[in-house]
Parts: C-alpha cells; sequence; structure tokens
C-alpha cells in the first residue's frame, strides 16, 4: 500500500508539472464594442505534431502583405500556393449576395501592377496575429491600413504557403450628407480614363451610383457639393467643372491613387 501511495504521489507530481503547452488555448474575450486584439499563439504540441516556433508562419504572412504594398511580385510569388484564392462577400445594390475572387495569377497581376505602392509606408500600419497552428496548418490574421485578412497557410516541403485569403475592407469613417437632387444631376454621364477605360455615373433621385466596366454599381455619398465617398471601403469621387460650370471631369481616389476621366457623355 505504501508503494502504491507513493507511486500516485510521483504521477501527480509529473502531472503537474506538465508545461502549459499541452493546455487548450482559447482566445480572451472581447469586451466593448471595439473588437479583441487577435490572441498570439506561440506554439503548442498538437495531437499531430509539435510546433516549435510561429517566425517561419509569420515570415510567409509578412512577405505576402508587405510584398502587396510594395508591388514586389517576387517576394509574394514565392509564399502563394498554386491554388492560392482571395475572396471578399459583397452585397450587391440590389440586395445579391455574391463573392469577388482573385485566383494567383489575377492577383499576382495586381502586385506587378503596383499593389498598393501608392499608400506611404507610414500609413500602412501593418500587423499581423498568428491565431493557431498544427504541424503543417497555420491561420494569420492581418491588419493593415485598408484590409482585414484571415489567411490559411500550409506547409510543404518545409515551406509555408498561403492557400486561402478571407478579407473585408476597412470602412470609411467620413459623415454624409444630404444634398439636393438638382445638384447631383449634372454629374450623371460617362467618362473615360486615359486608359480608354469607360465608366458611367447614375444618379437616382437623391442617390449617386458609379458604374464600373463590368462590375456591379457602387453607391457613392456626398461629403460636400462635389466630393463623394463609399462607405464599405476608402474610395472618393471628386467632380470638375469648368469655368462655365459644366462638368467636365471625375477623379476617383482610390488608396492615394488618383485617376482622371473625362466626361465624354
Amino acid at each position: 500500500m505504501r508503494r502504491s501511495n507513493a507511486t500516485m504521489l510521483v504521477l501527480l507530481g509529473a502531472l503537474a508539472a506538465l508545461p502549459a503547452a499541452f493546455q487548450d488555448a482559447r482566445p480572451a474575450a472581447s469586451s466593448g464594442d471595439q473588437p479583441a486584439a487577435a490572441k498570439e499563439f506561440s506554439g503548442r504540441q498538437t495531437r499531430s505534431g509539435t510546433v516549435a516556433s510561429t517566425a517561419a508562419i509569420r515570415q510567409a504572412a509578412l512577405d505576402y502583405i508587405e510584398g502587396w504594398y510594395e508591388g514586389n511580385a517576387d517576394r509574394v510569388a514565392r509564399v502563394l500556393h498554386p491554388q492560392f484564392v482571395r475572396r471578399i462577400a459583397a452585397v450587391t445594390v440590389a440586395g445579391d449576395d455574391f463573392f469577388l475572387h482573385d485566383d494567383r495569377e489575377k492577383f499576382l497581376a495586381g502586385v506587378r501592377a503596383g499593389g498598393d505602392r501608392a499608400v506611404p509606408p507610414d500609413v500602412r500600419a501593418i500587423r499581423l496575429s498568428v491565431l493557431d497552428a498544427a504541424r503543417t496548418l497555420a491561420s494569420v490574421r492581418v491588419d493593415s491600413a485598408y484590409y482585414v485578412e484571415y489567411l490559411s497557410l500550409v506547409r510543404m516541403r518545409e515551406r509555408w504557403l498561403v492557400v486561402n485569403v478571407l478579407r473585408e475592407n476597412v470602412a470609411n469613417d467620413r459623415t454624409a450628407i444630404a444634398l439636393d437632387p438638382r445638384v447631383l444631376a449634372p454629374y450623371a454621364g460617362q467618362y473615360r480614363s486615359e486608359t480608354g477605360e469607360v465608366m458611367g455615373i447614375l444618379v437616382d433621385g437623391a442617390r449617386i451610383f458609379l458604374l464600373p466596366a463590368g462590375g456591379p454599381r457602387i453607391e457613392f455619398f456626398p461629403e460636400s457639393a462635389p466630393a463623394f465617398f463609399t462607405k464599405g471601403y476608402k474610395s472618393g469621387l471628386t467632380f470638375v467643372r469648368d469655368g462655365s460650370g459644366t462638368v467636365v471631369r471625375m477623379i476617383h481616389h482610390v488608396r492615394y491613387r488618383d485617376e482622371a476621366l473625362e466626361k465624354i457623355r
């Protein structure tokens, strides 16, 4: 009996000494209206193996997001899985749900075109948290000036690759004003960019919409008589008049890039 009791005490002592890495890690509960900061995952024992360090996972996520903001296609390409896809959920003005998605080649084409290189480095506000990881799988949240993104990564041949990105845009924090529909009416028409792309402006009573080529219409809201903004992401329109008061041009503002479109109709 004494040997049995002694053995039990040894076992209890061993259990008490198990490292915290074997305990279940759960996100801290949020409080208030603001979302809680994502809890950083630091590595733990899993049934499929041990994740010793998240450094390589973090580096892959940084190559993805910093490469996008730098317009560095080589840096981004080396961490994208061949079946990579990036999605955002959206709702049309008519209330229909749909997804916009970029596959690997389309996303890299956007990086080669400059990505968000126009955004100054001190404005990008990039931060990331490794949310969870197993032996060959990981989940990372990436926040930046314009996006909140959840990355799914897979470890293949000792490399971490981004397979899937689900994102949302950071909303605009501007305040809309009311404008008389008669003020909006002259903005309606078609506008052409230097590259030949044609966009439309639709005015429906007191509402104004941008009609991108091949895309759903996007509602803009007045900040002043010539300046408008979107609520779902950071974008704006400014209308320009000539000396006679005729609307002749529209400036499309998207992430520190300004595109001028001449009114053609």
